[in-house]
Protein backbone atom coordinates (compact mmCIF):
# COMPACT_ATOMS: atom_id res chain seq x y z
CA UNK A 1 0.00 0.00 0.00
CA UNK A 2 1.07 3.87 -1.22
CA UNK A 3 1.55 5.68 1.48
CA UNK A 4 1.99 9.82 1.15
CA UNK A 5 3.79 11.74 3.59
CA UNK A 6 1.94 15.00 4.42
CA UNK A 7 4.62 18.10 4.91
CA UNK A 8 3.72 20.01 7.93
CA UNK A 9 1.92 23.60 7.06
CA UNK A 10 4.07 26.31 5.07
CA UNK A 11 7.07 23.82 5.32
CA UNK A 12 7.50 24.75 1.79
CA UNK A 13 8.59 28.25 3.05
CA UNK A 14 11.21 27.17 5.08
CA UNK A 15 14.81 27.31 3.35
CA UNK A 16 16.94 24.23 4.28
CA UNK A 17 17.95 23.86 7.43
CA UNK A 18 21.63 24.61 6.46
CA UNK A 19 21.01 27.80 4.82
CA UNK A 20 18.75 29.08 7.94
CA UNK A 21 21.96 30.49 9.29
CA UNK A 22 21.59 32.88 5.92
CA UNK A 23 18.71 34.41 6.92
CA UNK A 24 19.75 35.84 10.41
CA UNK A 25 19.97 39.57 9.73
CA UNK A 26 22.33 40.44 12.12
CA UNK A 27 24.97 37.63 10.73
CA UNK A 28 23.93 38.91 7.41
CA UNK A 29 24.62 41.97 8.11
CA UNK A 30 28.56 41.04 9.56
CA UNK A 31 29.66 39.08 6.64
CA UNK A 32 28.22 41.90 3.95
CA UNK A 33 30.18 44.26 5.90
CA UNK A 34 33.50 42.58 5.15
CA UNK A 35 32.56 42.97 1.11
CA UNK A 36 32.74 45.16 -1.48
CA UNK A 37 30.38 47.77 -2.74
CA UNK A 38 30.08 45.67 -6.32
CA UNK A 39 29.49 42.39 -4.58
CA UNK A 40 27.04 43.78 -1.89
CA UNK A 41 25.30 45.71 -4.65
CA UNK A 42 25.04 42.02 -6.18
CA UNK A 43 23.47 40.29 -3.04
CA UNK A 44 20.97 43.40 -3.00
CA UNK A 45 19.26 41.48 -5.82
CA UNK A 46 19.18 37.91 -4.06
CA UNK A 47 16.03 38.48 -2.51
CA UNK A 48 13.69 40.76 0.22
CA UNK A 49 15.80 39.57 2.89
CA UNK A 50 19.16 40.52 1.75
CA UNK A 51 18.00 43.48 -0.35
CA UNK A 52 17.24 46.09 2.69
CA UNK A 53 20.58 44.46 4.40
CA UNK A 54 22.93 44.85 1.41
CA UNK A 55 21.18 48.74 0.79
CA UNK A 56 22.00 50.21 4.06
CA UNK A 57 25.72 48.54 4.07
CA UNK A 58 25.94 50.15 0.00
CA UNK A 59 24.81 53.20 1.24
CA UNK A 60 26.15 53.72 4.86
CA UNK A 61 29.15 55.43 3.37
CA UNK A 62 29.01 57.63 0.47
CA UNK A 63 32.60 59.40 -0.96
CA UNK A 64 31.01 60.05 -4.37
CA UNK A 65 28.64 62.84 -4.53
CA UNK A 66 27.90 62.18 -7.99
CA UNK A 67 26.97 59.22 -7.75
CA UNK A 68 24.82 59.70 -4.86
CA UNK A 69 22.68 62.25 -6.57
CA UNK A 70 22.33 60.38 -9.60
CA UNK A 71 20.09 58.25 -7.88
CA UNK A 72 17.71 61.67 -8.63
CA UNK A 73 18.43 61.57 -12.97
CA UNK A 74 21.18 60.68 -14.67
CA UNK A 75 24.22 63.47 -13.95
CA UNK A 76 26.36 64.26 -17.50
CA UNK A 77 29.31 66.56 -17.94
CA UNK A 78 27.97 69.51 -19.35
CA UNK A 79 29.97 72.26 -21.13
CA UNK A 80 27.99 75.36 -20.41
CA UNK A 81 28.74 75.05 -16.98
CA UNK A 82 32.11 73.27 -17.06
CA UNK A 83 30.57 70.49 -14.85
CA UNK A 84 28.34 67.94 -13.50
CA UNK A 85 24.57 68.78 -13.98
CA UNK A 86 21.51 66.38 -14.34
CA UNK A 87 20.75 65.26 -17.96
CA UNK A 88 17.26 66.17 -19.16
CA UNK A 89 15.31 67.93 -16.71
CA UNK A 90 15.12 68.68 -12.86
CA UNK A 91 13.96 66.40 -10.02
CA UNK A 92 11.26 66.53 -9.18
CA UNK A 93 8.53 65.23 -5.91
CA UNK A 94 8.32 62.27 -7.03
CA UNK A 95 12.20 61.74 -7.38
CA UNK A 96 12.48 63.15 -4.11
CA UNK A 97 10.63 61.00 -2.73
CA UNK A 98 11.86 57.44 -4.28
CA UNK A 99 15.13 58.97 -3.19
CA UNK A 100 14.41 58.84 0.14
CA UNK A 101 14.62 55.33 0.61
CA UNK A 102 18.49 55.72 0.08
CA UNK A 103 18.99 58.74 1.41
CA UNK A 104 17.98 57.50 4.88
CA UNK A 105 20.62 55.07 4.78
CA UNK A 106 23.49 57.22 5.10
CA UNK A 107 25.39 57.90 7.98
CA UNK A 108 28.80 59.20 6.80
CA UNK A 109 29.51 61.58 4.00
CA UNK A 110 32.89 62.82 2.94
CA UNK A 111 33.76 65.23 0.02
CA UNK A 112 37.14 65.94 -1.37
CA UNK A 113 37.27 68.24 -3.79
CA UNK A 114 40.18 67.07 -5.83
CA UNK A 115 38.48 63.59 -6.26
CA UNK A 116 36.30 64.92 -8.84
CA UNK A 117 37.54 65.76 -12.29
CA UNK A 118 34.44 67.95 -13.19
CA UNK A 119 33.21 71.01 -11.26
CA UNK A 120 29.97 69.89 -9.37
CA UNK A 121 28.77 73.12 -7.99
CA UNK A 122 26.57 73.47 -10.64
CA UNK A 123 24.78 70.14 -9.53
CA UNK A 124 24.81 71.02 -5.77
CA UNK A 125 23.01 74.08 -7.07
CA UNK A 126 20.01 72.35 -8.76
CA UNK A 127 20.02 70.21 -5.38
CA UNK A 128 19.85 73.08 -3.37
CA UNK A 129 16.76 74.57 -5.40
CA UNK A 130 14.71 71.33 -6.35
CA UNK A 131 15.28 69.76 -2.64
CA UNK A 132 11.60 69.29 -0.38
CA UNK A 133 13.27 68.82 2.71
CA UNK A 134 16.08 70.53 4.62
CA UNK A 135 17.21 67.54 5.60
CA UNK A 136 18.62 65.95 2.73
CA UNK A 137 20.43 62.97 4.50
CA UNK A 138 17.91 62.93 7.61
CA UNK A 139 20.31 60.27 9.89
CA UNK A 140 23.29 61.47 8.77
CA UNK A 141 25.83 61.97 11.57
CA UNK A 142 29.29 62.00 10.68
CA UNK A 143 30.08 64.66 7.95
CA UNK A 144 33.98 65.28 6.13
CA UNK A 145 33.97 68.15 3.79
CA UNK A 146 37.29 69.32 2.25
CA UNK A 147 37.26 72.24 0.08
CA UNK A 148 38.95 74.09 -2.20
CA UNK A 149 36.77 77.59 -3.00
CA UNK A 150 34.02 79.54 -1.88
CA UNK A 151 31.42 77.79 -3.54
CA UNK A 152 32.55 74.62 -1.84
CA UNK A 153 32.08 75.59 1.17
CA UNK A 154 29.04 76.77 0.77
CA UNK A 155 27.50 73.53 -0.47
CA UNK A 156 28.74 71.95 3.23
CA UNK A 157 25.90 73.56 5.07
CA UNK A 158 23.53 71.56 2.48
CA UNK A 159 24.10 68.89 4.77
CA UNK A 160 23.66 70.52 8.42
CA UNK A 161 20.85 69.26 10.30
CA UNK A 162 19.80 68.03 13.86
CA UNK A 163 21.20 64.80 13.79
CA UNK A 164 24.87 65.61 12.88
CA UNK A 165 27.81 64.74 15.58
CA UNK A 166 30.66 64.91 13.81
CA UNK A 167 31.79 67.01 11.44
CA UNK A 168 35.17 67.53 10.04
CA UNK A 169 36.22 70.94 7.39
CA UNK A 170 39.68 70.94 5.84
CA UNK A 171 40.69 73.43 3.61
CA UNK A 172 43.88 74.74 2.27
CA UNK A 173 45.54 77.94 4.24
CA UNK A 174 44.11 80.63 1.79
CA UNK A 175 41.01 79.81 2.58
CA UNK A 176 38.75 79.93 5.18
CA UNK A 177 35.13 79.86 5.71
CA UNK A 178 32.84 82.38 5.07
CA UNK A 179 31.37 84.80 8.84
CA UNK A 180 27.90 82.88 8.11
CA UNK A 181 29.09 79.56 8.28
CA UNK A 182 29.37 79.36 11.87
CA UNK A 183 25.96 81.26 12.27
CA UNK A 184 24.69 78.55 10.12
CA UNK A 185 26.65 75.73 11.76
CA UNK A 186 25.15 76.86 15.29
CA UNK A 187 22.00 77.42 14.42
CA UNK A 188 21.02 73.76 12.09
CA UNK A 189 23.67 71.48 13.70
CA UNK A 190 23.36 72.31 17.44
CA UNK A 191 24.31 68.68 18.60
CA UNK A 192 27.44 68.33 17.44
CA UNK A 193 29.74 66.27 19.79
CA UNK A 194 32.84 66.34 17.78
CA UNK A 195 34.16 69.63 15.46
CA UNK A 196 37.24 69.48 13.61
CA UNK A 197 38.43 73.01 11.75
CA UNK A 198 41.31 72.27 9.85
CA UNK A 199 42.32 76.01 8.35
CA UNK A 200 45.88 77.00 8.48
CA UNK A 201 45.88 80.95 8.74
CA UNK A 202 47.58 83.27 10.44
CA UNK A 203 46.31 84.56 13.70
CA UNK A 204 45.26 87.66 12.56
CA UNK A 205 43.12 85.91 10.44
CA UNK A 206 41.48 84.49 13.42
CA UNK A 207 37.49 85.08 13.65
CA UNK A 208 37.75 85.22 17.23
CA UNK A 209 34.36 86.36 18.03
CA UNK A 210 32.64 84.19 15.54
CA UNK A 211 34.14 80.73 17.13
CA UNK A 212 33.22 82.11 20.26
CA UNK A 213 29.81 82.71 19.54
CA UNK A 214 29.81 79.23 17.58
CA UNK A 215 30.96 77.05 20.80
CA UNK A 216 27.95 78.97 22.88
CA UNK A 217 25.48 77.51 20.53
CA UNK A 218 27.06 73.77 20.66
CA UNK A 219 25.96 72.62 24.05
CA UNK A 220 26.53 69.24 23.52
CA UNK A 221 30.04 69.54 21.98
CA UNK A 222 32.53 67.18 23.52
CA UNK A 223 35.96 67.27 20.71
CA UNK A 224 37.06 70.35 19.36
CA UNK A 225 40.44 70.25 16.87
CA UNK A 226 41.63 73.94 15.50
CA UNK A 227 44.80 75.32 14.16
CA UNK A 228 47.17 75.65 17.41
CA UNK A 229 47.49 79.40 16.91
CA UNK A 230 43.56 79.52 17.44
CA UNK A 231 43.73 78.72 21.10
CA UNK A 232 43.82 82.49 22.35
CA UNK A 233 43.11 83.17 25.75
CA UNK A 234 39.58 84.19 25.40
CA UNK A 235 38.92 80.72 23.49
CA UNK A 236 40.16 78.86 26.41
CA UNK A 237 38.26 80.82 28.73
CA UNK A 238 35.22 80.03 26.38
CA UNK A 239 35.74 76.08 26.38
CA UNK A 240 36.55 76.37 29.76
CA UNK A 241 32.75 76.84 30.50
CA UNK A 242 31.88 73.78 28.01
CA UNK A 243 30.09 71.23 30.47
CA UNK A 244 30.66 68.59 27.71
CA UNK A 245 34.45 69.19 26.52
CA UNK A 246 36.61 66.52 27.08
CA UNK A 247 38.90 66.67 24.01
CA UNK A 248 40.84 70.04 23.09
CA UNK A 249 43.19 69.19 19.93
CA UNK A 250 45.28 71.68 18.06
CA UNK A 251 46.49 70.43 14.24
CA UNK A 252 49.94 71.54 13.58
CA UNK A 253 50.71 73.11 10.52
CA UNK A 254 55.02 74.19 10.81
CA UNK A 255 56.08 71.41 9.09
CA UNK A 256 53.88 71.88 6.06
CA UNK A 257 55.53 75.37 5.84
CA UNK A 258 51.72 77.26 5.88
CA UNK A 259 52.79 80.45 8.48
CA UNK A 260 55.63 80.73 10.41
CA UNK A 261 55.10 80.60 14.87
CA UNK A 262 52.79 83.17 15.84
CA UNK A 263 52.63 82.27 19.47
CA UNK A 264 54.36 85.49 21.33
CA UNK A 265 51.20 87.10 22.61
CA UNK A 266 50.63 86.45 26.83
CA UNK A 267 48.61 83.24 27.54
CA UNK A 268 46.75 84.47 30.47
CA UNK A 269 43.13 82.77 30.39
CA UNK A 270 41.30 83.87 33.39
CA UNK A 271 39.08 80.68 34.85
CA UNK A 272 35.99 80.39 36.67
CA UNK A 273 35.12 77.95 39.40
CA UNK A 274 33.99 74.95 38.10
CA UNK A 275 35.99 75.23 34.86
CA UNK A 276 36.55 72.53 32.78
CA UNK A 277 34.16 69.95 34.51
CA UNK A 278 34.89 66.91 31.73
CA UNK A 279 38.31 67.46 29.99
CA UNK A 280 41.26 64.98 29.87
CA UNK A 281 42.94 65.77 26.58
CA UNK A 282 44.39 69.51 26.54
CA UNK A 283 46.47 70.71 23.77
CA UNK A 284 48.21 73.87 24.27
CA UNK A 285 50.67 76.10 22.70
CA UNK A 286 52.33 78.85 24.92
CA UNK A 287 55.98 80.15 26.82
CA UNK A 288 57.14 77.94 29.76
CA UNK A 289 56.57 80.77 32.11
CA UNK A 290 52.42 81.75 30.80
CA UNK A 291 52.14 77.77 30.99
CA UNK A 292 53.43 77.22 34.63
CA UNK A 293 51.02 79.70 35.43
CA UNK A 294 48.37 79.10 33.76
CA UNK A 295 48.64 75.22 35.66
CA UNK A 296 49.24 76.96 39.33
CA UNK A 297 46.10 79.66 38.52
CA UNK A 298 42.86 79.22 40.57
CA UNK A 299 40.35 76.27 39.14
CA UNK A 300 43.15 75.32 36.00
CA UNK A 301 42.43 71.74 34.65
CA UNK A 302 44.54 69.60 36.85
CA UNK A 303 42.71 66.43 36.36
CA UNK A 304 43.58 65.79 32.77
CA UNK A 305 45.29 62.58 31.62
CA UNK A 306 46.63 63.63 27.96
CA UNK A 307 49.14 66.62 27.91
CA UNK A 308 50.03 68.23 24.59
CA UNK A 309 52.43 71.31 24.83
CA UNK A 310 54.16 73.13 21.63
CA UNK A 311 56.29 76.33 22.27
CA UNK A 312 58.35 78.03 19.99
CA UNK A 313 60.50 80.70 22.45
CA UNK A 314 64.29 79.44 23.06
CA UNK A 315 64.12 78.08 26.53
CA UNK A 316 67.13 77.52 29.17
CA UNK A 317 67.11 74.58 30.96
CA UNK A 318 65.44 75.84 34.13
CA UNK A 319 62.22 76.81 32.64
CA UNK A 320 61.84 73.10 31.40
CA UNK A 321 62.61 71.79 34.50
CA UNK A 322 60.36 74.31 36.24
CA UNK A 323 57.66 73.36 34.22
CA UNK A 324 57.92 70.01 34.78
CA UNK A 325 58.02 70.21 38.55
CA UNK A 326 54.93 72.13 38.43
CA UNK A 327 53.10 69.29 36.59
CA UNK A 328 54.05 66.68 38.83
CA UNK A 329 52.41 68.42 41.66
CA UNK A 330 49.38 70.30 39.50
CA UNK A 331 48.47 67.45 37.84
CA UNK A 332 48.59 64.09 39.42
CA UNK A 333 46.83 62.03 36.95
CA UNK A 334 48.65 63.03 33.94
CA UNK A 335 49.47 59.70 31.68
CA UNK A 336 51.06 61.17 28.93
CA UNK A 337 52.86 63.70 28.34
CA UNK A 338 54.25 65.68 24.72
CA UNK A 339 56.14 68.37 24.40
CA UNK A 340 57.46 70.11 21.28
CA UNK A 341 60.24 72.67 21.95
CA UNK A 342 60.16 74.39 18.55
CA UNK A 343 62.82 76.94 17.37
CA UNK A 344 62.92 80.43 16.23
CA UNK A 345 66.34 79.58 14.36
CA UNK A 346 65.88 76.90 11.67
CA UNK A 347 67.48 74.81 10.53
CA UNK A 348 69.70 73.80 13.32
CA UNK A 349 73.31 76.20 13.61
CA UNK A 350 74.90 75.55 16.89
CA UNK A 351 75.26 73.40 19.79
CA UNK A 352 74.62 75.67 22.58
CA UNK A 353 75.31 74.37 25.80
CA UNK A 354 73.64 76.90 28.21
CA UNK A 355 70.14 75.45 26.46
CA UNK A 356 70.90 71.99 26.02
CA UNK A 357 68.58 69.76 28.30
CA UNK A 358 70.30 67.08 29.99
CA UNK A 359 69.21 64.61 32.51
CA UNK A 360 68.62 66.55 35.66
CA UNK A 361 65.94 68.83 33.47
CA UNK A 362 63.76 66.23 33.08
CA UNK A 363 64.13 64.61 36.25
CA UNK A 364 60.78 65.63 37.73
CA UNK A 365 59.03 63.11 35.36
CA UNK A 366 59.92 60.44 37.91
CA UNK A 367 57.54 62.43 40.84
CA UNK A 368 54.31 61.75 37.98
CA UNK A 369 52.48 59.11 39.89
CA UNK A 370 50.43 57.91 36.49
CA UNK A 371 52.95 58.76 33.89
CA UNK A 372 53.12 55.76 31.33
CA UNK A 373 53.57 57.95 28.11
CA UNK A 374 56.52 60.90 27.62
CA UNK A 375 57.53 61.95 24.22
CA UNK A 376 60.01 65.52 23.84
CA UNK A 377 60.92 66.63 20.66
CA UNK A 378 64.36 69.18 21.39
CA UNK A 379 66.36 70.85 18.99
CA UNK A 380 69.42 69.66 20.65
CA UNK A 381 70.18 66.10 22.06
CA UNK A 382 69.99 65.27 25.68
Amino acid sequence: MRVHVVPPPHSELLPPPAHRVLFIPELVDIIFNFLDKVTNVTNALVCEQWSQIALDVVWKEVDNLVQLFSLLKPIHEAEECEGQEFQSELPDANDWLRFEQYASRVRCLRFHWDRYNAEINCLLGYVSRTRTSLDILPNLHTLEWKYLTDDDMEHCKLFFHRQLRHLTVTADWEYRPQPDFYTDLGARASHLHTLSLLMRQYPEELQEDRIIMLLRNLPELRKIMLPEFYFTSSLIEELSRAKNMGVMEFSHGVDEGCFEPRNMETFAPVLAEGAFPSLWDLSLVAKFHDLDRFFWSNFAPVNITTLHINTYEDHCQSEVHDFLVTLSQKCQLLSKLYIQLFHNEYPLSVLVPEIQLSYETIKPLLAFPNLVTFELLHKYPL
